[in-house]
């Protein structure tokens, strides 16, 4: 998934589930709206702006108990 490098870029990820699940993003620039949901839902990830000229990356994990865990690279652009 790839992020501008505006400041409040973000975007939405959909999640099936039957139980309830966690999102945690690995870096402060990048976080969740919501820490935990049950069932289906969806959460935005909104990154801070990237100050650098160079990529930056995350990895934002979703979790439930009993479940395979699922993780997703985020890539933010450069301030060009």
């Amino acid at each position: 998934d790839t992020i501008s490098s505006a400041n409040n870029s973000n975007d939405t990820i959909k999640v099936s589930s039957n139980v309830k699940w966690h999102v945690q993003s690995d870096q402060s620039w990048l976080k969740a709206n919501v820490d935990s949901l049950i069932g289906n839902g969806e959460f935005i990830l909104t990154a801070t702006q990237n100050p650098t000229n160079a990529l930056r990356t995350a990895t934002v994990t979703v979790s439930a108990t009993g479940t395979v865990t699922k993780t997703i690279a985020v890539t933010q652009i450069a301030n060009i």
